[in-house]
């Protein structure tokens, strides 16, 4: 039995990964602090991945046929992790983010595009960049196989930023979802085609040595997504553009006007798949939010109540 190890892998990507893994007869270890539920099929080591201590001690006795890094951040984060386990993996692959792609001018966005610090993402977008750097001089140095997934904005099941219920709700409710005037194209990857392409990015050697952004094969606006999850709820969604040029849109909305979509087409000609739509990925997760009574009760932002009362005037 094949063993790998997640660090994470007890929240959203992390989760979904782990259990795909298991699925397909993987003997998993999670390294995690142990604050959320672990899957009661995975080998779960409690440590903190930035104590050198734990590190060795937890992971000293174990060899890898890979490394699924999920929950690096910070450059330290990974270069501990790498030198701590050095020798003990035969692929390291990194979860890193398109937000690594600086000053967005063509779209859509290739692996080859420049990357550096993106201002719009701040210290998010720069820390997974320097993560990436590390990660190539350390294989280049150590000889190992590296592979690093740039995803566009994740959603599924179990999403652990307030994105899908965030409108689930208010469809529901009939409430006004208040969307920036700016004409905004995004791209959404659904969480279980990014864990069965890791899966295929153990098993498949092709994969070594590269960087690919992984996403679904659908670019939307705003408009087009939430009406999408209005079909899916069964009901109407009332949608009301708001000038957001004087306004900080992250106050009440849960994504930046920034157009971020990009090519995935050497991901699928390595021998990675999307199986899923954007709609399918939707009508599952609000399956999976009424199964598990996720919708109701919100908060309506200051910001929403400032609109709201706008148009009753």
């Amino acid at each position: 039995m094949k063993k790998v190890l997640i660090f994470g892998g007890n929240q959203f990507l992390g989760k979904h990964i782990s259990n795909k893994l298991i699925g397909e007869e993987y003997q998993v270890y999670v390294f995690n602090r142990g604050k959320r539920k672990n899957s009661p099929k995975a080998v779960h080591l409690k440590g903190d991945r930035n104590s050198k201590k734990d590190l060795q001690k937890l992971l000293d006795k174990h060899k890898f046929e890979a490394i699924i890094d999920v929950s690096s951040y910070e450059p330290v984060q990974i270069k501990m992790s790498l030198e701590a386990l050095r020798g003990r993996y035969k692929k390291y692959i990194f979860i890193s983010s398109a937000s690594v792609y600086e000053n967005i001018e063509e779209l859509p966005v290739r692996e080859n595009n420049k990357i550096g610090g993106n201002l719009v993402w701040g210290d998010y977008a720069l820390n997974k960049f320097l993560c990436e750097k590390i990660l190539k001089e350390f294989s280049e140095e150590n000889t190992f196989n590296f592979i690093i997934f740039r995803p566009f904005y994740i959603f599924g099941p179990e999403n652990n930023l307030d994105r899908e219920i965030y409108f689930f709700n208010r469809i529901l409710d009939e409430k006004p979802i208040f969307i920036p005037s700016k004409e905004t194209i995004i791209q959404f990857g659904y969480v279980k085609d990014l864990a069965n392409n890791i899966f295929k990015a153990i098993e498949n050697d092709d994969f070594n040595n590269n960087i690919f952004n992984i996403s679904g094969n659908e670019h939307i606006n705003f408009k087009e997504m939430i009406n999408v999850m209005g079909e899916v709820v069964g009901k109407k969604a009332i949608i009301k553009e708001i000038d957001e040029s004087n306004i900080k849109v992250r106050e009440w909305f849960p994504f930046r006007t920034e157009n971020l979509y990009g090519d995935i087409s050497k991901l699928i000609q390595t021998g990675g798949t999307i199986k899923y739509s954007f709609k399918e990925g939707i009508e599952e997760t609000f399956k999976y939010c009424l199964k598990h009574k996720l919708l109701g009760a919100y908060d309506i932002y200051p910001l929403e109540e400032k609109f709201i009362k706008t148009l009753i005037k």
